[in-house]
């Protein structure tokens, strides 16, 4: 009997090497694409951006617990803004952490303050704060 428990453990490991490889495989290949296309992004803001201002819509700052066990806390700034270009008019969402608002902002933003932006030209939706 203890030969043949063996060999189902042994057969259980074979199998799932191949699955976890899988699996890491597959959350590599997921990253790899996200990369990418944050690094097009902004190169095609880099090359092709246009200078623009935009107004302050909201200002959301979110702190929660995200594990009670650990105490683990998240904390970020959720701004949106409006901006127009070439008669159009746009909306975008940021998610800033701390650290990273107190960098971009010298005073405490506002709602109703002008903040300047950079975005593509062929996609304005592409937008990084200045």
């Amino acid at each position: 009997m203890k030969k043949k428990k063996v060999k189902h453990e042994e057969k259980e490991t074979k199998t799932g090497k191949p699955l976890m490889l899988k699996i890491v495989g597959f959350i590599v290949l997921i990253m790899s694409v996200l990369f990418y296309v944050e690094h097009n992004k902004n190169q095609d803001i880099e090359k092709d951006g246009v200078d623009n201002t935009a107004i302050v819509k909201s200002i959301d700052y979110v702190n929660y617990t995200m594990n009670e066990q650990t105490g683990h806390r998240v904390k970020y700034y959720q701004i949106i803004v409006d901006y127009n270009f070439n008669g159009n008019s746009y909306s975008q969402k940021f998610d800033l952490q701390p650290e990273e608002y107190k960098t971009k902002f010298e005073t405490q933003l506002r709602v109703g303050d002008e903040i300047n932006i950079k975005h593509a030209y062929e996609s304005p939706l592409n937008v990084i704060i200045r």
